[in-house]
């Protein structure tokens, strides 16, 4: 049997594919949700700013100025985090 952290692995790269694939067709709103999920499936510290950035450019092409701020926001204080456990 698969291991649940395996599990998880595909289950979060999978929708980041998603997501991926929705920003490039320029549906902004359906990324956002997507990349909400792949937070909601706990990824691994390290991924955690990528995804909160992509987050932040969907907003901004949203119009939603402050939402991506708040996520850039994030997406540093989690980098500074990483880079002080290394």
């Amino acid at each position: 049997a698969m291991d649940p952290v395996e599990i998880n692995n595909r289950k979060l790269t999978m929708t980041m594919e998603i997501a991926e694939s929705l920003f490039d067709a320029g549906f902004y709103l359906q990324t956002a949700e997507k990349l909400k999920e792949v937070l909601a499936q706990k990824p691994g510290n390290a991924q955690v700013p990528y995804i909160l950035s992509r987050l932040a450019q969907a907003y901004r092409r949203l119009g939603r100025v402050k939402d991506a701020e708040a996520e850039e926001e994030k997406a540093m204080v989690f980098d500074m985090l990483i880079n002080d456990n290394k």
